[in-house]
């Protein structure tokens, strides 16, 4: 029991706010591995920098603007190019495959010669990759601390953000992959779909640039007591309250994207990767125009 700011008596408003105010909460071990990241310039991606510019934007001071406008609008430009991306390229793709091939069945193969091998070859190569980032996405930077030893100078509603995120664009960029070097009509067109496909699935770690880990690791080093101790007196006077929607809906959110580490989700995930490469190898018909000539 304590007294509350009114003077009456009531549970300890300190509580929900342990995870600012304790060092137990904020182990020494998680920010020894998140100054390594810093030092290695990995690990993090645009919706944990988004989590990490909001979470210490205490003071609306104009570099801390400057931060979160300029990361959003990697954020934006990366979920850009990752989904409206991807969607053209599919289109283009179907739409001249409909256009062209539209009397070509759908699994009818004449032959399994090295076309096929190598449609076969990049859908596993992609399926692979994709396979490893899906069921490995909650043990990627930041992300592995959401049940827990979270830091506070994080935002919750961003890291749910980033993480939904992801699984969209990982499975999107999937589905486009395989479509198109399954309607592939020459070699080249598979390998540059391949490779875009990969510069998609990267892209939101290589929007995060050297001058944003050096940022993090100097706001550890310089300013994270001072943080904490403003957080210790927005508490005591109850202002974080005006804050309060992001922060509770976040908990919402993150509790949902726990759904990526269950074992049904990640057995689904391995599954697809294990067939899909084996049905394009099996459908897979090298006869569309433009390979007679290959």
């Amino acid at each position: 029991m304590a007294i509350n700011a009114r003077g009456t008596v009531g549970t300890d408003i300190s509580q929900p706010f342990l995870e600012v105010t304790t060092e137990s909460d904020i182990a020494q071990d998680v920010m020894d591995e998140i100054r390594q990241w810093t030092t290695a310039q990995t690990n993090l991606d645009v919706y944990q920098m988004n989590s990490f510019y909001s979470g210490t934007s205490t003071r609306c001071t104009w570099w801390e603007k400057k931060g979160i406008v300029i990361n959003i609008y990697k954020t934006m430009v990366t979920f850009f190019i990752q989904t409206v991306g991807a969607a053209y390229v599919a289109h283009r793709r179907v739409y001249h495959h409909a256009k062209d091939h539209a009397d070509i069945p759908f699994c009818k193969p004449t032959d399994h010669g090295y076309l096929t091998f190598m449609a076969f070859a990049l859908t596993a190569f992609l399926s692979f990759t994709i396979n490893d980032e899906l069921t490995a996405l909650h043990k990627h930077g930041v992300y592995k601390f959401k049940r827990n030893a979270l830091p506070a100078f994080f935002s919750k509603c961003w890291l749910a953000v980033g993480i939904l995120a992801n699984v969209f664009v990982l499975l999107g960029v999937w589905a486009v992959s395989a479509t198109v070097i399954f309607l592939a009509t020459e070699p080249l067109e598979m390998i540059l779909n391949t490779l875009a496909a990969y510069f998609m699935i990267q892209l939101g770690e290589l929007m995060v640039t050297r001058n944003d880990y050096e940022h993090v690791q100097k706001w550890i080093e310089d300013n994270y007591v001072t943080w904490r101790q403003q957080q210790i007196q927005i508490q005591r006077h109850r202002e974080l309250r005006n804050r309060g929607c992001c922060k509770k809906c976040g908990q919402c959110w993150l509790d949902c994207s726990l759904v990526t580490d269950s074992l049904v989700f990640k057995g689904l995930i391995r599954l697809i990767a294990a067939v899909l490469p084996f049905v394009v190898l099996i459908c897979f018909n090298p006869s569309f125009s433009g390979l007679h000539d290959v």
